[in-house]
This record gives C-alpha cells, sequence and structure tokens, in this order.
C-alpha cells in the first residue's frame, strides 16, 4: 500500500513488517492475490494515516481481524454518456444511485466528481465497501470532500489495470474481494506479497553483459508472515527459475521453518534462511521466469492467493533496461504513463555494471503519450541524456543526493507524423559513446511541459530489490522551477514501476564502425534562442553554414568540435526555421534543422 522504507539491522538485511491489512480476491481463482491499492488519506482507521477527521470510517483495521468481504457489484446512476476512459459516466457514481448495493462492495470508475462523494452515494445504496478503479495505474491517497465526513464505510482505489482486469472477471460470473487485516482470520495462513519478493536485478539484460556465471546472477529472496493463530512446523518456501530450453534450471528450497502467530522470516541473502545464488554457465537468449511457491507441509493453506509468485526476465541481444522484453518487436514493454500534471520532468534508470567497457551505448528506447484530445502529439520536444552520476552518496541508505553529473550523451526527439501514440522508439544518440567499468550513469528522458507522459512497465515490481540491495533504481526529476524544495525523487513513482527505457548497447570494438557513412547531427535546445549547442558524432575542426528555408546564407563560421560538441551564437537570427550544414576537414557532412524562437 505505501512506498518500503529502507530498514537495515545490525548483521543483516530485513524490510519492514509485510503489511497486515489487504484488498484480495477472494473467488474466483482468477482473481485471488493481494493487489497493490490506496486509501483514504488521513484516515486513522488505515495502518500509517494520521486522522485529520475528514473521513468517518467506522472501521479500525490497525485491529487484527477487522474486515468486510462481499461480492462485488458496479455502481449505475443513470447518467448518459461514456468519460475519456470509454467508461459510461453512470458507472463513476456522481448522482444517487439506481441500483441496489446492499451488502455488496460497490466498484466505481473514478472521474468528474470527488472520491467521498462517490463514496457516500454507493453507502446510501447500501454498499459495505468500495473500490474505486483509478484512471491511471496506480494507487493514491484519496482525500475527502464536503461528503467525506458522511462515509463510514471503507474505500479503496485499485489500479486501472487490475481495477478493469476485475471488472472483466464479473462479465463472468460473481467475483468476490477481501478488504482488511489478515491476522487471525484463519488458522492456517503463510503469506508474502509482491512488495517483499526479490526479482532480476534487471529486467532485460543484453547478453554482451551476461555470458557467464562471473558476468550475470543474484539471489532470489522474499519476506513471508505467519497470519494463521495456528503454530506452523513444516513451512517450505521453494524459489526455482526455467531458462530458454531448461525448466528448472535453478531450484531452492528452504524448510522446514516453524513460525509462531505474526512470526514473520526474511529468506534474504546474508540473513540466517536464503536461497542458494542463481548463477548458469551461459545464458541463452529468451525469457526466464522465477517463481516462488510457499507451502504448509501436509497442512492445507486456507488463503493461498499470497503464496505464489512469478516474474519474468529477459536475455536480450543488445537491450538494457528494467522494463521487460517485448520478444516479439525486441523492445521494452510500456503499460503505464503515469505523469506530472503541472511541471516539466525527467524519468531516468541507473546502470552500473563491472563489465560495461565491453559497450558502447547507441542510444535509448522509451515511449510517449499525451492527450491527443487536449494536446497537438507532433509538438512535444523530448530531450534524452546519458550522464555519469559523480555524486558519493548513490544509495537510499546513504541518502542519495544528485549534485554531480557530467553530461556525456544527448539527443532530441519530435514524433512524426507516423508515430503512434505511446508507442516504443528508439532514439539515437548524437555520439555513442563507450561505458565504463563500475560507473554510475543516470539514463534519463525529459520533457519541459507537463503534457506527455511517459512509458513504464508497472508489472515488474522492484520494492523489496530497492531494499534489500540498496540501489536507486529508476529515480525522477520534477523540475519545480522557482522553489527551493529537493527535485529528485530517488525512489521514482509512487508504486515504483520500471519506466520503459531501454538502453540500445553495441560491442565496444565496434565503435566508429555503426553506422560509419552517416554522419548524425543535431543541436539542443531546440527550438534556440541566442545560444545553440551543435552536438556530432565527430572531434576537430569544421565549418557550419546556415540558412534559411529560401536557400539564402545567413550564418557561416568555424567550429571547434570538442567532445563532439560546439556552442554557437545564434542571436543574430530572427525567428524561424534554419538548416544547419557542417562539414568536417574530411569532407563528412551532417545537415539537420533548428527552429529559432
Amino acid at each position: 500500500m505505501k512506498k518500503m522504507l529502507l530498514v537495515m539491522a545490525v548483521s543483516f538485511f530485513t524490510l519492514e513488517a509485510i503489511a497486515q491489512v489487504v484488498v484480495a480476491g477472494v473467488s474466483p481463482a482468477s482473481v485471488q492475490g493481494n493487489y497493490d491499492y490506496g486509501v483514504q488519506a488521513n484516515e486513522g482507521g488505515w495502518p500509517g494515516e494520521t486522522d485529520d477527521g475528514t473521513w468517518a470510517l467506522a472501521l479500525d483495521f490497525n485491529v487484527d481481524g477487522t474486515n468486510v468481504q462481499g461480492e462485488l457489484m458496479m455502481v449505475e446512476d443513470g447518467t448518459p454518456g461514456t468519460n475519456l476512459q470509454g467508461h459510461p459516466i453512470s458507472q463513476e457514481g456522481c448522482s444517487p444511485l439506481t441500483n441496489n448495493l446492499t451488502g455488496k462492495i460497490a466498484v466505481i470508475y473514478r472521474n468528474t466528481c470527488n472520491f467521498s462523494l462517490k463514496a457516500f452515494n454507493a453507502q446510501v445504496a447500501g454498499a459495505i465497501a468500495v473500490i474505486v478503479v483509478n484512471r491511471e495505474d496506480a494507487g493514491i491517497a484519496m482525500t475527502a470532500g464536503t461528503d467525506g465526513v458522511n462515509v463510514t464505510i471503507p474505500v479503496v482505489i485499485l489500479s486501472k489495470t487490475d481495477g478493469n482486469a476485475i471488472i472483466a472477471e464479473m462479465l463472468n460470473g460473481p467475483v468476490v474481494m477481501f478488504i482488511g487485516n489478515k491476522f487471525g482470520i484463519n488458522t492456517n495462513d503463510i503469506g508474502s506479497g509482491p512488495d517483499n519478493t526479490i526479482i532480476a536485478t534487471q529486467a532485460t539484460t543484453p547478453s554482451i553483459l551476461a555470458q557467464s556465471a562471473a558476468d550475470f546472477s543474484f539471489t532470489p529472496g522474499l519476506a513471508i508472515v505467519n497470519y494463521g493463530n495456528a503454530t506452523q512446523t513444516s513451512v517450505y518456501v521453494t524459489a526455482t527459475i526455467d531458462a530458454p530450453g531448461a525448466p528448472a534450471a535453478y531450484t531452492s528450497t528452504v524448510g522446514p521453518l516453524t513460525m509462531a502467530y505474526k512470526d514473520t522470516i526474511n529468506i534474504f541473502d546474508g540473513n540466517p534462511e536464503t536461497f542458494a545464488l542463481f548463477s548458469l554457465a551461459t545464458y541463452p537468449v529468451g525469457e526466464y521466469t522465477l517463481n516462488y511457491t510457499i507451502t504448509l507441509g501436509m497442512t492445507a493453506d486456507q488463503a493461498i492467493g499470497d503464496n505464489s509468485f512469478t516474474s519474468n526476465f529477459y536475455v536480450s541481444d543488445d537491450i538494457y533496461s528494467y522494463a521487460r522484453l517485448d520478444m516479439v518487436n525486441a523492445e521494452p514493454i510500456s503499460i503505464s504513463y503515469p505523469m506530472n500534471y503541472t511541471q516539466g520532468y525527467k524519468s531516468c534508470i541507473r546502470f552500473n555494471n563491472a563489465n560495461a567497457s565491453r559497450a558502447g551505448v547507441e542510444g535509448l528506447y522509451t515511449s510517449i503519450k499525451v492527450d491527443t484530445a487536449l494536446f497537438d502529439l507532433q509538438a512535444q520536444e523530448i530531450s534524452l541524456y546519458a550522464y555519469t552520476w559523480n555524486d558519493l552518496a548513490t544509495t537510499f541508505s546513504a541518502t542519495p543526493t544528485f549534485l554531480d553529473f557530467t553530461q556525456v550523451a544527448f539527443a532530441q526527439y519530435y514524433p512524426s507524423a507516423t508515430y503512434v501514440n505511446g508507442d516504443e522508439i528508439f532514439v539515437p544518440f548524437a555520439v555513442p559513446f563507450i561505458l565504463v567499468d563500475n560507473t554510475n550513469y543516470l539514463f534519463c528522458i525529459e520533457t519541459q511541459i507537463p503534457e506527455p507522459a511517459f512509458g513504464y512497465d508497472d508489472v515488474v515490481n522492484y520494492n523489496a530489490n530497492s531494499a534489500i540491495l540498496d540501489n536507486v533504481i529508476s529515480p525522477i526529476y520534477i523540475d519545480d522551477i522557482g522553489t527551493t524544495t529537493d527535485q529528485w525523487f530517488a525512489a521514482g513513482w509512487n508504486g515504483n514501476p520500471a519506466p520503459s527505457i531501454g538502453m540500445k548497447l553495441f560491442p565496444a570494438a565496434e565503435l566508429g564502425l555503426v553506422d560509419a557513412t552517416e554522419l548524425k547531427g543535431i543541436a539542443y535546445p531546440n527550438p534556440a534562442s541566442d545560444n545553440v549547442t551543435v552536438s556530432i558524432n565527430a572531434t576537430g575542426a569544421a565549418t557550419l553554414v546556415v540558412t534559411d528555408i529560401t536557400g539564402k546564407i545567413v550564418l557561416n563560421e568555424n567550429l571547434s568540435l570538442t567532445n563532439g560538441s560546439s556552442d554557437v551564437n545564434t542571436s543574430s537570427l530572427e525567428a524561424g526555421i534554419y538548416i544547419f550544414n557542417v562539414t568536417l576537414d574530411n569532407n563528412q557532412t551532417s545537415q539537420f534543422n533548428v527552429v529559432i524562437k
């Protein structure tokens, strides 16, 4: 439910206690499991919330066993039309409901009106709880409106993906959900959660960095808790990994374990209980599947929805990404598009590898999406950066700082008329470069306005990895101009989804051979005003000739390209579109357009 914090013990790592309050599917089997969710903000009946009196929840989920369980039902208020997401406005529940929800858990689409009005209308219609389906892939904190003081039933919000999947299952028959504190409800109930399971260190690893066990390995791990009121003496936890062409290439079992009521055991590397290291002599390109299974020996677990967890990771030809790989298109997967609604922002991934110098970076994959009903997709300007991150503090336990960067590559992208909104796109850097071993890098995608959203893969969950491995994975930068607040957020977006940013690598020996006949160049910022930086995959002396759209020469000067770039004073140019023609001493040329504003 909440962003996980890092907790460090003296001799080994652990996580904070597994959340005892869950939103879980009971039946049918297709919905079983625990869901990430948001709650009524500042309502003390939810763990971690300080009550400010804006909600009036009658239940206290801090108390063991407090829960509601019931069949789901969509709300209906008779309002005609569909909303921007294509859902019936009548199922937003903003007017008095026309259907009877007595004893049901109401399901309501987010949009249009305040959360508390929706919840109050459902409560009046007899609902025992409310599940709001977000219009984005996130579980957020829901602030109360004027009706909050009248809402006594629990209200939670699920991500768009999870909520829509549950609604789709409702079309097939009754769906039953549980909302509440799991402790003591069942006699035999051991479980865990996605926030408490280690996954691969990155979802997609290029084969050049995974040639042997010495190159790529990780130790699986998870935390388990005894929710049931009986002591268990035969708890077993098994981790398996299926590799391409080799089912069960890895198997490791911990147990038997003894767990009393409310006991938690952290099965992580460095703890008393741990799985074996996963490492293979070779790593075939393809999909790998990590499975965790929790069993109680001969005893049946009474709530099996949190007893097994699966995640996929990939070895690719040339892509490094924290997002999963679309194996058909050979690019990172984009599912959700979180965004900052008021300022521009950067979405970044961290890279550090002991064998980095084997490879160079040609460019980045990313995806962008805008609300085309409000904004022009082709008007968006996206900047792509590679930096060395030179700060000494780059881990959560050291409180990371973001003060010392060196830019090593740059590119810009303007969606063409053929670009499909939300699709993954590859953007080459103007100057490819070779990586350096054991060096911290940040690869970032930036918009200076709040219109675009960048793609993320929210199926993967790096919360446990961030906590146990103490790694900053996907920080974001909010361009909060004019404030003194910290603009970097080391943990990224709420829920910690993985940016669908993919580094396209090539063997280091091929630098200079990639597209040797084509000299790529760009200018930034673009549009520009008084100054622009020309960036080209070259070094040394060059000549710049700038023409307007009629072909008239308006600027002619010599350049000295240092590390592939040179600054140009454009203050003499009037607003308009200009063609920059760069010629090197070896007669290679580059041509690109620059907009002067």
